[in-house]
This record gives C-alpha cells, sequence and structure tokens, in this order.
C-alpha cells in the first residue's frame, strides 16, 4: 500500500489494524485517528506526518523515522520504538504507557502532558525535551540523556534514572520520591521545589547534590555518589576537599530538616 493509497483508506474509516507496512515511504502524510493497532511499520518513514489521535497500540516502530511527526494524543501503548527517531517530533498528550523507546531520539521533542508510566527509555537520548507535567511512574531511564530537558511538575515517582544525565535539567516541582538516582548527573540542574533532591552549589569546583535513594540519603559530588558516611570517610584526609566536606555537612542539614533520615 502506498502513501495515497494508505490517505484514502484512513479517510474513509478502514481497519488497517495489523497492517504490514515494513519501510513504507509515509512522509508528510495525513494519518489523523488512523486506526495501526499492531500494524508494522519498522523502519517505516513517517517523517512530518499527521497521526494526531491515531489508534498505534502495540505498533512496531522500531528504527522508524518519526522526525517532526504529529502524535499529539496518540495511543502508543505498549508499541515498540526502539530506535525511532522522534526529534521535535509533537507527542503532547501521547499515550505511551509500557512503550520501548530504549535508545530512541527524542531529542526537543514535545511531550507536554505525555503518558510514559513505565516506559522504557533507556539510553534513550531526550536533550532539550519538553516533559512538562508528563508521567513518568515507574519509567526506566537507566543511562538516559535529559540534558536541558524541561521536566517541570513532572512525574518521577519510582523511575529508574541510574546514570542518567539530568545536567542543567529545568525539575522544578518534579515528584523525584522513590526514584532511583543512583550515578545519575545532576550537575545544575533546577531542584527548586523538589522534595527528595537538592544542590548543594559547586564545592571546589565540582557540582554537587543530594537526594534520597532506596530510603537512604545520598550525595552526588561530580561523578562520585555516597551516602553521607562514606563521603566522609573518602574525603576526610584530601586538604584539597574540605568545601566537599562542608558540602556533606549541609547535605546532612538538609536530610534533617526535611526529615529524610528518621
Amino acid at each position: 500500500m502506498n502513501k495515497k493509497e494508505l490517505e484514502a483508506a484512513v479517510k474513509v474509516g478502514a481497519n488497517l489494524r495489523g497492517a504490514n507496512l515494513r519501510g513504507a515511504y509515509l512522509g508528510d502524510a495525513n494519518l489523523v485517528g488512523a486506526n495501526l493497532r499492531g500494524a508494522n511499520l519498522r523502519g517505516a518513514n513517517l517523517g512530518g506526518a499527521n497521526l494526531r489521535g491515531a489508534n498505534l497500540v502495540g505498533a512496531n516502530l522500531g528504527g522508524a523515522n518519526l522526525v517532526g511527526a504529529n502524535l499529539r494524543d496518540a495511543n502508543l501503548v505498549g508499541a515498540n520504538l526502539r530506535d525511532a527517531n522522534l526529534r521535535d517530533a509533537n507527542l503532547v498528550g501521547a499515550y505511551l504507557g509500557g512503550a520501548n523507546l530504549v535508545g530512541a531520539n527524542l531529542r526537543d521533542a514535545y511531550l507536554v502532558g505525555a503518558n510514559l508510566g513505565g516506559a522504557y527509555l533507556g539510553g534513550a537520548n531526550l536533550v532539550g525535551a519538553n516533559l512538562r507535567g508528563a508521567n513518568l511512574v515507574g519509567a526506566n531511564l537507566v543511562g538516559a540523556y535529559l540534558g536541558d530537558a524541561y521536566l517541570v511538575g513532572a512525574n518521577l515517582r519510582d523511575a529508574n534514572l541510574v546514570g542518567a544525565n539530568l545536567r542543567d535539567a529545568n525539575l522544578r516541582d518534579a515528584n523525584l520520591r522513590g526514584a532511583n538516582l543512583g550515578g545519575a548527573n545532576l550537575g545544575g540542574a533546577n531542584l527548586r521545589g523538589v522534595k527528595d533532591a537538592a544542590q548543594l552549589g559547586i564545592p571546589d569546583g565540582w557540582p554537587a547534590w543530594t537526594y534520597m535513594g532506596e530510603g537512604v540519603q545520598r550525595v552526588g559530588v561530580g561523578c562520585r555518589d555516597f551516602t553521607i558516611a562514606e563521603g566522609r570517610a573518602y574525603w576526610m584526609d584530601k586538604a584539597d576537599r574540605l568545601e566537599v566536606m562542608a558540602a556533606l555537612n549541609y547535605a546532612e542539614y538538609i536530610g534533617q530538616i526535611r526529615k529524610w533520615v528518621k
């Protein structure tokens, strides 16, 4: 089925469930409201396509080109988007619960209010993406790139952010309760209003922060990630880390004030 045939089928409300469109060229196609549930679109070119409100539940979009595509309010629950290119795509209000976005390129994508609960985003590129108010509860973001991302008011409860790069991200008022931030880079991130993480300045030239992880208060300084006790043991005899030691004291006070430590 070529682009014109597919557009015509969608226009008359045809059911394209399970259709095989692997590698198809559908750039700029008008597929508003299309029923492509379970369709095979692996490697397809959908750059600039209008898929607003489309049903793509369980669809295979692995490696597909979706640059600048309009997927507003689309249903992509359980879809395979592994290594897909979604740069500059509009995913406002889209449903991506449980979707596989491992290694996907979502740079500068617009994901305001999107539902990514339980999605797999390991190693995904979300640099500069707008995730304001997005639902990322329980999402797997291990090693994801979120530098300069806009996550104001996002819900990251119980998300796995181990090794994620959140440098200079805006996390104001985000919910990080229960999130695993082990080894994550929060240097320069805006943590204002975040109850489970706080910035500690740049002691001895290293960006530092503190957070609650799996019931234990931890401190990140540069590429180091320790509990407060571990940090003191590591830095106590280093004459060039006196400011870092002071930052650990500050972190401890923050934990007490916020009642992280019972």
